[in-house]
């Protein structure tokens, strides 16, 4: 492995009348009320990658047009598959990030970052294994649009009457969101030769022809669950080929949640000073607004589901059903 780190930081600021840095590690200067504008860009380059994990990974005892006789003959016949690890992966991320921040003062403080990035790799079975370049494409973890925000929140309420102090001060309110555009996905074909792995090599999974009448923008979520293309939108290559489709070359739903907090901090008695203890009441919401988050629509080209949507992520998932919660914290 070699990897390549490109990491550029470029800070704009405002000039304060004192002209004191705020923060030391960067030559940007604070905006006026705590704000700070940041623009980042990051990169990564991964090489000679392993192509996968485990005792087994690719299958090298295989070649394209194998059983177009109707016999599997593989390179060598005295072995079925031949499996092993090869450092011939490589993969590649760029991404721009515009920050807003406002660092904590007063009671308050607010984050908002927009990232937009492309992430490209190569899988861990190649649909070829002489041309992996034909895998190399969108990873299928690559997000391009993604929007992350925070704040704190606390209710400045300060009483020299105990009573009223215990009841109204000492709240606190919290918040995340993310919202990002959808994750890749291909159209394959699982089965076995011929009704698919139409590079006839004995692998499947193979990808179809690319249609030029399949759009996926502003899809709606009744759209998602009826289905957003059928079988007769796409052709299969003729024996022997390979698909003119390239890999994740889809988008699925996109992703949005918000998550909020409400606590309520409680002074305890005869722990008053520099190691005063509190007691904390936390109403907690996951998904607060009950968003439902699908999971990419049905790939497999010859599936009864093909191209719809059949779930959400789950409970135990960010961005699942809301989830309710309400615990207790004692600080010391």
């Amino acid at each position: 492995m070699q990897p390549n780190q490109l990491e550029g930081i470029l800070h704009f600021a405002d000039e304060r009348q004192d002209g004191q840095l705020r923060d030391p590690e960067h030559p940007g200067r604070q905006l006026r009320g705590n704000f700070v504008a940041d623009v980042s860009y990051n990169g990564s380059a991964g090489r000679e990658l392993t192509k996968a994990d485990g005792p087994t990974s690719e299958d090298y005892n295989r070649f394209a047009g194998d059983l177009l006789d109707g016999v599997r003959n593989r390179l060598n016949p005295n072995f079925d598959s031949v499996d092993f690890n090869r450092s011939v992966s490589r993969s590649n991320y760029e991404g721009i990030s515009l920050q807003i921040q406002r660092r904590y003062a007063r009671g308050w403080s607010f984050q908002s970052v927009y990232t937009y990035a492309v992430s490209k790799d190569l899988p861990a079975v190649a649909t070829e294994v002489t041309q992996p370049d034909l895998d190399y494409g969108y990873a299928d973890n690559d997000v391009r649009h993604r929007l992350a925000l925070n704040f704190v929140a606390e209710i400045p309420y300060r009483s020299s009457n105990p009573v009223l102090h215990a009841v109204l001060g000492g709240w606190q309110l919290n918040g995340i969101g993310i919202f990002q555009s959808g994750r890749p996905f291909s159209v394959s074909c699982t089965q076995a030769y011929p009704r698919c792995d139409f590079n006839a090599d004995g692998t499947t999974n193979d990808r179809v022809n690319m249609p030029t009448n399949v759009n996926l923008d502003n899809i709606t979520q009744d759209e998602w669950l009826n289905g957003i293309f059928t079988a007769a939108d796409f052709t299969v290559p003729a024996p022997g080929a390979f698909g003119t489709e390239s890999r994740n070359a889809f988008r699925g739903p996109g992703f949005r949640n918000i998550d909020f907090s409400l606590f309520k901090n409680f002074d305890v008695p005869g722990t008053r000073g520099p190691r005063s203890a509190k007691f904390q009441v936390r109403l907690e919401l996951f998904n607060a607004a009950n968003w439902v988050n699908f999971n990419n629509p049905t790939s497999s080209l010859t599936s009864g589901t093909f191209g719809r949507v059949t779930g959400a992520r789950g409970s135990t998932q960010s961005g699942g059903p809301r989830v309710v919660q309400i615990g207790g914290k004692y600080i010391f």
